[in-house]
């Protein structure tokens, strides 16, 4: 048995740290709100949260009386240079570079379903996590996977990775999409459908969870219904 998670607390440091490098919304003019994939994103609501899973052998959780939310099919990580305090860029050499891993995560003759990315409603790392995406999803509009990130109802904050696994695991127990919800005009990426800003049915199988860190690391999971 694994428990594996996080927390972080928004701490006036965090707060100071991302208010001198310009990240937070509002800085350069306009709202302040959080909207990961918007056109007119203008930066991070910082938030705070904590979450941790349990990670166990099928036949664990039955002997147990555990309900299973889903499987852990696949992961990944790799690390990319980039400055302390930014993401690999979207290139040949950066983050593009994870796109083979990826690929190789998508072992199985069911397509992707949903994805839940790190978008924080930072344009760079918006930019980046998009830029994956289109490198490694093939199909057509009526099979592309839905694309959905909690941060615009968490904000950003350490722990949102480990949190963003809860939602993927819940998505495939309960078939449903977790809702973009304040997205108002999308990125131009034909490869992925949108999430609504309401959650809504959906027939999921697959999902993949990405994570993209300041400073250069990824991590990716695949998941699938239990």
């Amino acid at each position: 048995v694994v428990i594996a998670g996080g927390g972080d607390e928004l701490a006036p440091i965090t707060t100071h740290v991302y208010r001198q490098a310009r990240a937070l919304s509002g800085q350069r003019g306009g709202p302040e709100w959080s909207s990961p994939y918007d056109r007119a994103r203008n930066g991070v609501v910082l938030g705070e949260g904590a979450a941790m899973l349990v990670l166990e052998r099928r036949g664990h959780a039955i002997r147990r009386g555990a309900h299973a939310y889903a499987v852990l099919e696949s992961a990944a990580a790799a690390a990319f240079p980039a400055a302390p305090y930014s993401w690999p860029p979207p290139a040949v050499g950066g983050a593009l570079e994870l796109v083979p891993t990826l690929r190789a995560l998508d072992h199985t003759e069911r397509p992707l379903d949903l994805i839940l990315g790190s978008a924080s409603s930072a344009a760079a790392l918006d930019a980046t996590e998009l830029a994956i995406i289109k490198a490694i999803v093939a199909g057509s509009a009526e099979t592309a996977p839905w694309l959905t990130s909690i941060k615009g109802a968490t904000g950003e904050f350490g722990a949102a990775g480990a949190l963003t696994t809860i939602p993927a695991a819940l998505a495939l127990d309960r078939q449903k999409v977790p809702p973009l919800c304040a997205l108002e005009r999308g990125e131009d990426c034909h490869r992925v459908r949108y999430a609504p800003r309401a959650a809504i049915d959906a027939d999921i199988e697959r999902a993949l969870v990405l994570g993209l860190a300041r400073g250069g690391a990824c991590t990716a999971l695949t998941l699938r219904r239990a």
